[in-house]
């Protein structure tokens, strides 16, 4: 009897040491849509080829955030959770009413609605482009400033 349970202990043990795997604080989806909720009534859809979780950190590839009235796209983006804010790298796109901004990086705040880079930028709007050193971007109510600008077109 004292045999068998010591046995059972040892097996016990290893099985703890063994088959319980410790938590691997990242994970991996793909496809996936999320939602994040912003003030003045911004509710953002965010989506991804991938998306990595590491704790409150989201990193997804071929990212795209939009409401029903903005979009915003970039190659790479990471997200924090819990404040809305993060950064988005690579062929980003920023599409709000009759503008299109691009760029290849900015940082933004999903729940404050604002997008802001020190990069050059190239916003379209209509007819007319402007380069820029860099702009803010408060999305509602739509509010756009350009460092450095050069108009071209009308």
């Amino acid at each position: 009897m004292l045999a068998a349970i010591i046995w059972s202990e040892s097996y016990v043990k290893h099985l703890m040491k063994h088959s319980v795997s410790k938590s691997d604080p990242r994970s991996e989806l793909t496809k996936v849509q999320i939602k994040v909720f912003g003030d003045n009534g911004l509710e953002w859809t965010v989506e991804g080829h991938t998306l990595n979780l590491e704790g409150r950190v989201i990193n997804i590839l071929d990212a795209r955030m939009y409401t029903q009235k903005e979009e915003i796209t970039a190659e790479k983006v990471t997200l924090d959770r819990e404040t809305g804010q993060g950064k988005a790298e690579g062929r980003l796109v920023v599409k709000v009413e009759d503008f299109v901004i691009e760029g290849s990086e900015a940082v933004f705040d999903l729940r404050k609605g604002t997008v802001q880079t020190e990069k050059k930028v190239l916003i379209t709007e209509k007819d007319r482009r402007v380069e820029g050193e860099g702009c803010y971007v408060q999305l509602r109510p739509l509010r756009v400033i350009i460092k450095k600008p050069k108009v071209f077109g009308q």
